[in-house]
């Protein structure tokens, strides 16, 4: 094997583990979403409560909010596009660039050049650097999410003890 083709293969694993994060924050928002969809039917038994249940109610339903919001947009943030930094060159392999750059050499006629230099190891360690940052920050925003949705779980329990009592 080539230093070329073990670089593509690192890329690969990049990209999949990239992919694997967007398909892990897609499962978590739609859970999340049907929690608290399927919560907010049970909020008429809440209004019936007197006294320090009612500051409880209220104090644990704001944090409940509070941490589905919060969850919601860091969900939101991991399966939304990264784009490239400034120092960094385009990334060919990931999201618009490709596209953009093979419209430009279509549209200039320069076709042949492009297709010879895509596999360029420059470009594929360039690409290995872009989609490795983009990975360990969605990793980031995937593990203090899957915190929150933690939190988001003990309030909703919280609030089940509370209507209970």
């Amino acid at each position: 094997m080539n230093e070329e083709e073990r670089l593509i293969k690192i890329l690969d694993s990049v990209q999949t583990t990239i992919s694997n994060c967007d398909n892990k924050a897609m499962l978590f928002l739609t859970a999340v979403g049907l929690v608290f969809g399927l919560s907010s039917f049970s909020t008429d038994s809440l209004y019936n409560k007197q006294g320090s249940l009612k500051i409880a109610i209220i104090i644990i339903g704001l944090l409940y909010l509070l941490t589905f919001i919060c969850s919601v947009v860091l969900l939101i943030l991991v399966v939304y596009p990264r784009g490239k930094n400034k120092k960094e060159s385009k990334n060919k392999k990931y999201y618009q660039c490709y596209s953009e750059d093979l419209y430009y050499h279509l549209k200039n006629g320069s076709i042949d050049n492009f297709v010879n230099s895509e596999l360029c190891e420059d470009v594929i360690i360039d690409q290995i650097k872009v989609c490795t940052r983009i990975a360990h920050l969605k990793q980031t925003l995937l593990k203090i999410s899957s915190l929150l949705l933690i939190a988001f779980i003990s309030f909703l329990l919280a609030i089940t003890i509370i209507i209970f009592v």
